[in-house]
């Protein structure tokens, strides 16, 4: 048997959740892609040899927007830049799962302004009229046949995020796919035709803060238990207009179904995060002649600095 593998590392925060995983989880994650680090070590390794990059086997558009999201970010002067995560495929043996991008991409006038004639949102702030769905697809030979479509109605955060686009980034725990959903929520889905067979929301009756307010954010990541973590962030500039940035959240859903909620904030309390405290978080693009990372005469790293407020 044939296996293709293809591997995209990227970072993040995480959820847990299970429902009954099967005696033989640990030998699926042991060869398989099956969650954004290859397994629950984030190992980011196969037990089996690339192939050379010689041959084009597939290929498939998962985001028909990327020149334009790229317009967007664009200065004088310069070229605009992708500012979106883009999650991990899937592999199981000859199966592939991958989001795609869908929907209305509404550009602003001119691309980069920000703004619209009629003051409606527009370029990475849009993010109603766009979709996000999982297609999954099997190795027959040498083609990568498509066999069905689940749509999701996961929206990643808006306003002050739109230069932030997180990657909904599902994960495989034995004959199902867990896929993020809307406000913090989470679906099962049957992998063998696409059909989902529950939600589970963390928040309902549990937590004190709208869910409306709930995104999630992060890379997905699956135990050899079964259990599937997934983080939370809080963004109540885009539910309700109010800005009120509370501490993200990791989530934990038991095999059995139960679920507990545990802040940044707790989980790592000496980390800075008070109203002034200050925090690195990239590189400063434009002082420095590349290649990365920017480094000054005296050798040091040149980073930018700002508020860190709550933990997200």
């Amino acid at each position: 048997m044939r296996h293709h593998r293809l591997a995209l590392l990227q970072g993040g925060f995480l959820l847990a959740l299970a429902g009954c995983p099967p005696t033989d989880l640990a030998e699926q994650q042991r060869c398989n892609w099956t969650q954004w680090g290859q397994g629950p070590a984030h190992r980011g390794q196969a037990c089996v040899p690339g192939q050379p990059p010689d041959r084009l086997l597939a290929r498939v558009t998962f985001d028909p927007f990327t020149a334009a999201e790229a317009l967007e970010t664009a200065v004088p002067g310069e070229q605009g830049v992708l500012t979106i995560h883009y999650p991990t495929p899937l592999l199981v043996d000859d199966e592939v799962y991958l989001v795609v991008k869908g929907g209305q991409f509404v550009p602003c006038e001119p691309p980069g302004s920000g703004s619209l004639a009629d003051g409606g949102a527009c370029g990475l702030d849009a993010k109603a009229g766009l979709t996000w769905s999982v297609k999954a697809y099997r190795w027959e030979g040498e083609k990568l046949t498509e066999r069905w479509t689940y749509p999701t109605d996961w929206k990643p955060p808006g306003r002050y995020f739109a230069y932030w686009e997180p990657p909904l980034q599902p994960a495989v725990a034995g004959d199902f796919l867990w896929v993020p959903g809307v406000h913090g929520t989470l679906d099962q889905v049957r992998r063998s035709d696409g059909v989902r067979v529950r939600r589970v929301d963390p928040f309902e009756g549990t937590w004190n803060s709208p869910v409306e307010a709930a995104f999630a954010v992060s890379e997905m990541a699956v135990s050899a238990q079964g259990e599937v973590y997934q983080g939370v962030m809080f963004d109540f500039f885009t539910a309700y207009g109010v800005d009120d940035f509370r501490p993200g959240v990791l989530l934990q859903v038991s095999p059995d179904g139960g679920a507990r909620t545990a802040s940044y904030d707790d989980l790592v309390p000496e980390a800075p995060g008070g109203p002034n405290d200050r925090c690195h978080y990239g590189f400063s693009t434009r002082t420095f002649a590349r290649p990365f990372p920017p480094v000054d005469d005296a050798g040091a790293f040149q980073v930018l600095m700002d508020a860190l407020g709550a933990s997200r």
